[in-house]
């Protein structure tokens, strides 16, 4: 589904040039001198893992957005929450290149702040309580 998604908005051409960390990762894996095959599974826990952690993720952003407006029904937003979500994901980087900059330089010291971060002020906020 995400290979098609991609194939589909970038070309076949443009989309085989890509290197995937963690998925050259697991090509990489030897045991006793042997290629093994791990994508596959790579690929499916992958996917079976980060389809549900997005639709939490939706879910939450659109029951609070109801929350905020005092909808009684959230399903009216789930669509256009979606659309929104896929638009702005799409927004960020113009091209790979600048994808890859993130990805390399800014995403690891944001997420250790933010992940940290978060987790520390949740944790006082628990004890001051």
């Amino acid at each position: 589904m995400i290979s098609i998604a991609v194939m589909g908005s970038l070309g076949e051409e443009t989309a085989s040039r890509f290197v995937y960390k963690y998925y050259s990762l697991y090509r990489q894996i030897k045991i006793l001198g042997i290629d093994v095959n791990f994508e596959l599974v790579f690929l499916t826990v992958w996917i079976f893992l980060f389809i549900p952690l997005l639709s939490l993720y939706q879910h939450t952003i659109v029951s609070g957005m109801a929350r905020l407006a005092g909808l009684s029904d959230c399903k009216h937003l789930i669509l256009p929450v979606g659309l929104l979500l896929f638009d702005f994901s799409l927004l960020f980087f113009n091209n790979r290149t600048e994808f890859n900059l993130f990805a390399t330089y800014i995403y690891p010291p944001l997420s250790i702040i933010f992940f940290s971060g978060l987790s520390l002020v949740l944790f006082l906020m628990y004890m001051l309580r």
